[in-house]
Order: C-alpha cells, then sequence, then structure tokens
C-alpha cells in the first residue's frame, strides 16, 4: 500500500540567484496592511548524488529548483508567477522514480482603491513509480476570486 522507505544520503551542489527589488503596496493579500512586495526575479537549482558508499540504498541523482518572477507591477495590476521541480533519478534502473512539477501565479487587479480582486492558480504534474498525474487546483477565497 505505501511505497518502500528509501535512503537518501548524498552531498550536494546548489545554485541561488536573487535580484534586489522591493516595492509597497495597501490591501493587496491582507487587509488595512502595507505589504512588502518582492518584485524581482528568484532562481535555485540544486543537483545531488545519493550514492551507496554515503550509506544511500540506491544510487539516484537528486535534482530540486524552482524559479519565480514577476511579470506585471503597475499599480493597478500585480502578477507573479513560479515553477518549481523535484526529481529523483535512478542510475540502477535509468528511470526517473518521482517527478514533481508545479507552475502556479498570482494576479491582483485594482478597481478602485483599495478594492483588489485576486486570483491565483497553481498546476501539479505528478511522476511517482510509473502513475502521472495533472492536477489544477484554482485558487479560492471569500471573494469567490481565489
Amino acid at each position: 500500500m505505501f511505497p518502500a522507505d528509501r535512503e537518501l544520503v548524498y552531498p550536494f551542489l546548489q545554485l541561488e540567484y536573487g535580484e534586489n527589488r522591493f516595492a509597497t503596496a495597501f490591501n493587496l493579500d491582507e487587509l488595512y496592511r502595507t505589504e512588502d512586495l518582492y518584485l524581482g526575479q528568484q532562481l535555485l537549482v540544486r543537483v545531488g548524488y545519493a550514492s551507496k558508499e554515503f550509506g544511500s540504498d540506491q544510487n539516484r541523482v537528486v535534482l530540486e529548483g524552482r524559479y519565480s518572477s514577476t511579470l506585471v507591477f503597475d499599480g493597478r495590476q500585480f502578477w507573479q508567477h513560479s515553477v518549481s521541480w523535484e526529481a529523483l533519478l535512478n542510475n540502477y534502473s535509468g528511470n526517473s522514480e518521482d517527478l514533481l512539477v508545479s507552475y502556479s501565479n498570482r494576479y491582483f487587479f485594482r478597481h478602485f482603491l483599495p478594492v483588489t480582486t485576486p486570483a491565483t492558480q497553481t498546476i501539479l504534474a505528478v511522476k511517482g513509480r510509473s502513475i502521472w498525474v495533472a492536477i489544477a487546483v484554482p485558487g479560492h477565497s471569500t471573494t469567490g476570486y481565489r
């Protein structure tokens, strides 16, 4: 019923990049609050090798990363998106054991000051043990838009 336990012991190499761009907005995500918004791009990539010599149960390549950026910010609109991924590649079988890719975006539009209409969406693609699943998760909120 449950997958077998795995032991992953590995060194990794990580690259991280981030821009120093910020702005402030009022009543965007929180009511009656001034919020700091991150507008820059962020990237993180991590690659590791889990080897039996390090204590892992099998030899695997471990991949992980994420990227996010702001597409639009002009006072009336705020639109961000991000993608993240995780994967285990088994050297013995040559197959990916687990693969998770997630894409999400957030969009806010200001109709009249200080009211905003938010919208969020997340899409997941998962592969594990020869099973593919794609899920779209619309946002929710008390306004019905998020």
